[in-house]
């Protein structure tokens, strides 16, 4: 390729290489642009690059909050894992949480004596069953389960007898009733015996002196108080607590009739119920429906409530049906004293039935179908602590296959009868049968209790 050679002409004075060069660099201009603007699209095409691979990578991160389980993982965090380990699922409560640790678990082994053979010789035994600690009369109650579920705060307790004899009882480990009354009991320096008697603790005096015995509250606890115990003064050698255990609108559905529970079906659609309310008024019969399980909208059909789960729930939708149909003057409440679910006409003029519907929802609720009038009362739906509902007992049929009657002949020759009812507990009737030997006989003569096992009276 030739070169371009500077220079200044000899008679012009005109550098004709300089021309030349402006002139080609004027025509490589269109060049020159396209080569920046090459350049520029290059860059543009780099950072559409990277916004794309940004996008991607956010799509990809993106993509877990298609998913609802997304927003509703909980996780736990133990602050002893050495003691104490905690998982939790989307289910789990939100909430701080203190437990006690009693011991760690310990592997144990049991070995029996040698035998001769495997097959040949026997045990001596005829048959050999297992039984769950349901199967007990005098069922256990969580002291989780106290104060309407609130439950109690652990701590210590001082308990006095009235020869003056004081023990500080450490009560932060207990966790059931059972375990509350071992303690008093045990304490080895007051001579106190701890019972229940329907919601209540019993303190009795076995000391015999000639002070006061008295139940109070250990150094920075609540325990004695939380127990109905504190400051309760005594009368005839006994204190007797203030209510602790009782049917509230926190008590679980699950909890009731012994823990076999409320059995409440689902169904979708708008016009599902558990049962029937059927209140008589001057222009017919008012078939007022119950539902406690999921509720759907009647246009979307998508739900709208969840099934209730306690006995607050179960009020706010019997009541509710009421409203819906014109009916505010009959509500629902509880029966804190016996433990059952009411329904009550306040103009007592109307006459109320309750059909079940395909399930045993109101049967469960303790309602039956004979029940009629101004005001429903539900059967009994919690025992006392450390008791059993009479419907329970042998598989539920010991209720339903008697009449409640029972006749006592004492050893003296001396007789007497009374009715028990099938709708109470079994320490109803234990406190019922010294009751009326009482009555009977001018003394109590009879003493009623469970036997060592807790299977049997």
């Amino acid at each position: 390729m030739g070169t371009i050679t500077s220079g200044v002409g000899i008679f012009s004075g005109i550098d004709s290489g300089k021309i030349i060069e402006q002139l080609l660099s004027i025509e490589s201009r269109p060049k020159t642009l396209a080569q920046q603007t090459i350049g520029q699209l290059q860059l543009q095409k780099a950072a559409y690059l990277d916004i794309t691979s940004r996008i991607t990578a956010l799509q990809t991160a993106s993509a877990t909050f298609r998913n609802s389980n997304t927003f509703q993982v909980k996780t736990a965090t133990s602050s002893n894992t050495d003691a104490l380990a905690a998982t939790a699922d989307i289910s789990a409560a939100s909430g701080t949480y203190s437990f006690v640790v009693d011991r760690l678990v310990s592997t144990q082994h049991e070995l029996s004596r040698g035998f001769a053979n495997k097959d040949v010789s026997g045990l001596g035994g005829t048959s050999i069953s297992f039984e769950s600690s349901h199967a007990k009369l005098s069922r256990d109650t969580e002291l989780a389960d106290l104060n309407d579920g609130a439950g109690v705060r652990r701590g210590k307790i001082v308990v006095t007898d009235s020869a003056g004899h004081a023990a500080t009882i450490d009560l932060s480990r207990a966790t059931t009733v059972s375990e509350v009354t071992e303690a008093i009991n045990s304490n080895g320096t007051a001579r106190l015996t701890a019972s229940v008697s329907g919601g209540k603790f019993v303190i009795t005096d076995n000391a015999g002196g000639s002070g006061t015995a008295s139940i109070g509250d250990g150094q920075d606890s609540s325990m004695a108080t939380d127990l109905g115990l504190a400051g309760v003064a005594a009368s005839s050698g006994k204190i007797t607590g203030n209510t602790v255990y009782r049917l509230s609108s926190a008590t679980t559905l699950a909890s009731l009739n012994d823990g076999n529970g409320v059995s409440v079906k689902t169904s979708t659609g708008s016009d599902w119920s558990s049962f029937t309310v059927n209140v008589t008024t001057p222009g017919g019969v008012r078939a007022v429906k119950v539902n406690l399980s999921d509720v759907y909208d009647a246009t979307t059909n998508a739900k709208t409530k969840g099934a209730v789960s306690d006995m607050g729930g179960v009020i706010t939708r019997i009541n509710d049906a009421m409203t819906a149909a014109g009916l505010t003057d009959i509500t629902a409440s509880i029966d804190h004293t016996y433990g059952r679910l009411v329904i009550n006409d306040s103009t007592h003029t109307r006459n109320m039935t309750v059909t079940e519907g395909t399930d045993t929802t109101a049967s469960d609720l303790g309602f039956a179908p004979a029940d009629s009038g101004a005001s429903l009362i539900g059967r009994p739906l919690i025992a006392g602590m450390q008791s059993t509902l009479l419907k329970n007992v042998q598989g539920g049929t010991a209720a339903t296959r008697n009449d409640g009657e029972l006749h006592f002949e004492l050893h003296d020759g001396s007789t007497f009868d009374m009715t028990y009812d099938n709708g109470g507990s079994i320490q109803d009737v234990l406190a019922q049968i010294e009751s009326e030997s009482a009555v009977a006989t001018g003394t109590k003569t009879v003493k009623a209790s469970l036997d060592s096992k807790g299977t049997g009276i």
